[in-house]
């Protein structure tokens, strides 16, 4: 029988020939939240200040107060579906197909009642009319 091959051996980072690769030497730069002296630098609370690609801290602006719009009527699947006259599931088959709007509040979905009546009038169908009926027809032979 023949003897396995030997392991074919790479240089390493620095040049080392060895069996195993070594980790690359530090870098001289200091720890991102150290300086150059080594002490830590501490901020006060990390999503109003934040760093830049230095060592330089960046505020952040200050919130800004914003009214929230108000939604209107908010209804329940249950709601919803009492509205349009259909049943729940076919209201749920709606949000899973993101057909219609919906908000998701925790674990529950509400919808706009404004949502709900906007998808029943984008459903909306014209009757025909005989002329309409006739120049279809003359279209077809």
């Amino acid at each position: 029988m023949r003897a396995p091959p030997a392991p074919a051996t790479h240089p390493n980072v620095n040049g080392d020939p060895g069996k195993h690769r070594q980790a690359p030497a530090r870098a001289a730069h200091p720890h991102p939240l150290e300086t150059e002296e080594g002490d830590t630098i501490v901020t006060p609370h990390p999503v109003l200040e934040q760093r830049d690609h230095g060592t330089r801290v960046v505020s952040s602006p200050a919130p800004i107060d914003v009214a929230p719009t108000p939604l209107g009527v908010v209804l329940t699947v249950d709601q919803a579906a009492a509205r349009m006259n259909m049943s729940v599931r076919y209201v749920r088959r709606l949000v899973a197909d993101r057909r219609i709007a919906f908000h998701r509040v925790g674990r529950s979905i509400r919808l706009i009642a404004a949502d709900v009546d906007a998808h029943v009038a984008a459903g909306r169908v014209e009757p025909l009319t005989t002329s309409e009926v006739w120049r279809n027809l003359r279209s077809v032979g």
